[in-house]
């Protein structure tokens, strides 16, 4: 059973430690707006990892997908 978030990650493979925690940012520009950017989860921990980290990888791009999806 594959699980998501850094526990899991760090789990399947301790080097990921070095890649952790995915990176969200949240600001306010100039002119108001609020932006919110993410680190591709798949660029960092999936990229040649072990396929239960690209597993991983994956399940933690879906999630923070939908809910970067239900703030816009």
């Amino acid at each position: 059973m594959v699980t998501s978030g850094a526990f899991a990650a760090a789990t399947e493979d301790p080097r990921v430690g070095a890649m952790l925690p995915c990176n969200v940012v949240i600001y306010e520009r100039d002119d108001g707006a609020v932006m919110i950017g993410a680190v591709d989860p798949m660029q960092s921990l999936g990229a040649g990892g072990a396929p239960a980290l690209r597993q991983l990888a994956d399940t933690v791009k879906e999630k923070l997908s939908r809910a970067l999806a239900a703030i816009e």
